[in-house]
């Protein structure tokens, strides 16, 4: 069965994310993590599967193909994507992990 990943995309202080059952535990821990920052922890929470959207985003995680820190790009799903926690780890990363990362 396929279950879409969550998305968390956030404009200033609102945050945009698709919620689809079930949830995945990276996901969650992902935006618990993004809450506890004061930036985000008013934020609100929306559902979005619109692409358009994550362009617009300040932050996405967990959906888009994209990571890239900088950006605030936080994707594990995209083809070479092989970004560990760092020397020494052999363990990719989820949404979560590099979001804390």
């Amino acid at each position: 069965m396929y279950v879409a990943p969550l998305s968390l995309l956030m404009q200033d202080r609102k945050l945009t994310f698709r919620f689809p059952f079930p949830v995945h535990a990276d996901e969650s821990l992902a935006i618990f993590l993004l809450k506890l920052l004061p930036r985000y922890s008013a934020a609100e929470l929306v559902r979005s599967r619109n692409p358009e959207d994550w362009a617009k985003a300040t932050v996405v995680v967990d959906v888009g193909g994209e990571y890239d820190a900088e950006k605030l790009r936080f994707d594990h799903h995209q083809r070479g994507f092989t970004e560990v926690f760092g020397n020494g780890f052999k363990t990719k990363l989820s949404s979560a992990g590099l979001v804390y990362k």
